[in-house]
């Protein structure tokens, strides 16, 4: 479910995605013909919507939220992050105060273009969204003990990485260029395997095969359970190498079976 006071539900991520597409295409096109209208089709503040941290800041802490509600009860939100020298506009659905789907993502300097995404009803009572995002901060909180278990873990699985790894694969210095492949793998993956440590503990390895300008190599990233209230992602890697990225499908398959 994505959606408050809606019985719509979905099988998976997929299927909302192709649900919901036209709609993505129509904020898209609302707001390519307001920045042509305004003159700002460049505008260097775009590329901010992007960024996981300022986005986040956006959904714990808005400083303005705005509903539109159609015949049918059914809404979009609008909510509304000002920054120093520039503002982040969110357009999603809701569910449990909190955002579930995201239309539109986008940021801008200037007032027209925040003002014409001043839909609906501005809520007044924004702190109880405030609150939401408060609790399930608080209840992902990790003890000072735990961080240093997860951060000698961590050392431990990028030791025997760099290890195993071959010379001619992708070298190390350039995983950053890889880390748009990190989302996707832990929300799609193709296999997940679940497998224990030396010290017992229980770790996931997500991995994907991917393409980007006709190269195909994986991406794996490895997960760490029960040591935390969910599962934290501890090490990432892309690889070229069939016997790296093996070494990692080990333990219990989870979920998927790699197509070829």
């Amino acid at each position: 479910m994505v959606e408050d006071g809606s019985p719509r539900v979905f099988c998976k991520e997929k299927c909302i995605e192709e649900f919901y597409r036209p709609l993505v295409l129509h904020y898209k096109k609302i707001e390519m013909t307001l920045r042509n209208e305004y003159g700002l089709p460049q505008e260097e503040f775009v590329e901010y919507a992007s960024r996981p941290e300022i986005l986040e800041r956006a959904f714990v802490k808005p400083d303005e939220i705005w509903c539109l509600k159609n015949d049918l009860g059914e809404a979009v939100y609008s909510f509304i992050a000002r920054f120093d020298n520039f503002s982040v506009i969110i357009l999603c659905l809701i569910f449990d105060l909190r955002p579930s789907f995201m239309f539109l993502t986008s940021a801008t300097s200037d007032e027209r273009l925040i003002r014409d995404f001043q839909i609906g009803t501005k809520i007044k009572n924004i702190e109880i969204f405030y609150e939401k995002a408060k609790e399930e901060t608080s209840s992902l909180q990790i003890d000072h003990d735990t961080i240093s278990i997860l951060e000698n873990k961590k050392s431990q699985l990028l030791a025997a990485l760099l290890e195993r790894r071959l010379s001619t694969d992708i070298a190390f210095e350039q995983f950053s260029m890889y880390e748009q492949f990190y989302q996707e793998t832990l929300e799609k993956p193709d296999e997940i395997y679940k497998w224990n440590d030396l010290e017992g503990d229980e770790l996931y390895s997500y991995i994907k095969a991917h393409d980007s300008g006709g190269i195909s190599f994986y991406y794996v990233v490895i997960c760490v359970g029960k040591l935390a209230p969910q599962l934290l992602p501890i090490l990432s890697f892309p690889t070229l190498d069939p016997g790296l990225y093996k070494s990692y499908k080990k333990g219990t398959l989870v979920s998927g079976k790699l197509k070829n």
